[in-house]
Order: C-alpha cells, then sequence, then structure tokens
C-alpha cells in the first residue's frame, strides 16, 4: 500500500481487522500508540504484515526525475538499479560515495 502517511494506520488496521496481509511503505504510521495497535492487531488477526521502504524521493530518484523534467531524458517505460552502481562510482554527479 502505497498512501500518504497520516492514512496508513487507519488503511492498515482496516485490513488487518478484516484478516488481510498488508504490505505498507513507512513510516509504520504517525505516532507510537498507532504502531502499538497495528501490532496488536496484526497477532490477533495472525495475518502478515510488512513495512517497505519507498525510493521515491532518494536522491538518485530525484536527480533521474530533475533531468526527465528538463527534457534531458527520452521517453522511458521503467528504470531499475537494483545493485545502484550508476550513483555509487560517481556516474551522477554529487551522488558518488552513498552507502
Amino acid at each position: 500500500m502505497v498512501t500518504p502517511a497520516d492514512t496508513h494506520a487507519p488503511i492498515v488496521l482496516d485490513c488487518l481487522k478484516s484478516e488481510k496481509h498488508v504490505a505498507c511503505t513507512v513510516p509504520m504510521a504517525i505516532d507510537v500508540e498507532d504502531c502499538k495497535e497495528i501490532v496488536r492487531v496484526r497477532r490477533k488477526a495472525g495475518v502478515n504484515y510488512m513495512m517497505m521502504e519507498t525510493a521515491a524521493y532518494t536522491r538518485e530518484f530525484l536527480y533521474i526525475k530533475k533531468l526527465k523534467d528538463e527534457g534531458k531524458l527520452g521517453k522511458s517505460n521503467f528504470l531499475e538499479d537494483p545493485t545502484c552502481r550508476i550513483w555509487k562510482n560517481g556516474a551522477i554527479p554529487g551522488l558518488a560515495g552513498l552507502r
């Protein structure tokens, strides 16, 4: 599930209460009490909950978006860099040395 952060807890809780498995981007919730409730409801429902990281706002993806917005990239259908070697080795200015 990829929704605004302030909607995570209510949507996740509804899904868990319906005994649905949930995969949700970070953060789990806005406050600790909601996080505790998600854990409690997940245990009671006996289903899986997975918190996922999103890379949409990392420097390297924002740089690619900037290039796209400036018209410096052609049409793209899919972009994947599972090893992130292109930006770690300095191929993208300002991003060398990231871990």
